[in-house]
């Protein structure tokens, strides 16, 4: 499918991590992009503990060519997901996600984001550069002040570091926008759209999320069952604000495959997805 988006130079893409820790929780991430999960035994919460971190690919790591106001950039690490030489983080706070979980690090890996399906919340967590101990600063849970977070199933971070977006199915099947404080890497609500308000369509069950690499638009994906869509928002990049755009359903207007949909990617070029 192309995608109303310009070409742009490759900036994240080449580099693909591997983070383990003990047999009960690991997580996986591509292009600073993780991905969490918990085994049926294990607790809702670990004890504190490390993740360890491998590189199963041989592909070229060069220096990361992403530029903008985000602080993380004057990191001394040229590349968003390097860590010290000590492949380790640290879990400082016991507070982890429970159930099959999301997370995404802000582009200089000083902040990693992680929604937790099973208790509503989305987890800010400081990384320390040097140490690569992760801490919690901060927990959102599903609420007035902070609606669109029941059962969220995944998070971004905008290319330029200004915002933080999560999808959420549960009784929401909302998109919402959090503004990020650099330096803190701390969210305040911003925006959330809702499947079936103010005309918004194509969020039913939504299950995954990506931006284009200019951040100029968002791509969601919704799971329901016996369907599958997806949908378009275009956005603001200065306030972060999405406006719906259109969205796909499988099965109508010739669109074929995305029956289930439970992912979604852009290419490194930002013309397909």
């Amino acid at each position: 499918m192309q995608l109303p988006s310009k070409r742009l130079s490759p900036s994240l893409a080449s580099r693909c991590l591997t983070l383990l820790a003990s047999s009960s929780f690991f997580l996986t991430t591509s292009c600073s992009k993780l991905s969490l999960s918990q085994s049926q035994t294990s607790e809702n919460s670990i004890e504190e503990g490390t993740l360890k971190l491998s590189d199963p690919s041989s592909a070229d790591k060069g220096p990361d060519k992403t530029s903008g106001p985000d602080s993380d950039i004057g990191d001394k690490s040229s590349d968003p997901t390097d860590v010290a030489e000590d492949p380790t983080l640290s879990v400082t706070k016991k507070e982890t996600p429970s159930g099959n979980a999301d997370a995404a690090f802000s582009s200089g890996g000083r902040h990693l984001y992680a929604v937790a399906p099973n208790d509503h919340k989305l987890l800010v967590y400081q990384r320390d550069s040097s140490s690569n101990a992760l801490t919690l600063a901060q927990t959102l849970t599903d609420s007035e002040s902070t609606d669109g977070l029941d059962a969220p199933t995944g998070v971004a971070v905008s290319p330029d570091g200004r915002h933080v977006v999560t999808v959420s199915g549960g009784s929401d099947d909302a998109v919402t926008v959090f503004s990020r404080d650099f330096e803190q890497g701390t969210l305040t609500w911003a925006q959330t759209l809702k499947n079936g308000a103010s005309g918004v369509s194509g969020l039913a069950e939504a299950s995954a999320l990506c931006f284009s690499p200019d951040g100029n638009h968002l791509y969601v994906t919704g799971a329901e069952s016996g369907s599958g869509t997806l949908a378009v928002f275009s956005r603001d990049v200065s306030t972060g604000q999405l406006t719906w755009v259109e969205s796909h359903q499988n099965g109508a207007a010739g669109v074929r495959g995305i029956l289930g949909a439970s992912a979604v990617v852009t290419s490194i070029d930002g013309l397909s997805l």
